[in-house]
C-alpha cells in the first residue's frame, strides 16, 4: 500500500511498462505539425478559428492557448 501512495503523491515517480521512470501528465493536444498546419490555415482570413479547430479535432480555446494571437494581422512564424 505504501508504494501505491508514493506514486500517487508524486506523478514523476511512476515506473512505465518498459521499466523507465516517467513523469505523468496529459499528452499535448497539438503536435508541432498540427501547429504548423493551424498557422498556415489561419493566414487565410476566410477560414475561422472554429473551422481550424474542427479540422484538427480540438476546441477553439486549445488553438488560442497555443497561438494567442490567432486572429491578429501578423501571425508569428
Amino acid at each position: 500500500m505504501r508504494a501505491w501512495g508514493n506514486s500517487r503523491a508524486n506523478p514523476c515517480r511512476v515506473k512505465s511498462r518498459t521499466g523507465t521512470w516517467t513523469c505523468g501528465g496529459r499528452p499535448p493536444a497539438l503536435s508541432a505539425k498540427d501547429l504548423q498546419v493551424a498557422k498556415a490555415m489561419l493566414k487565410d482570413p476566410d477560414i475561422t478559428v472554429a473551422a481550424v479547430a474542427q479540422r484538427l479535432n480540438v476546441a477553439a480555446s486549445t488553438l488560442y492557448r497555443h497561438i494567442p494571437h490567432a486572429r491578429s494581422a501578423t501571425l508569428e512564424e
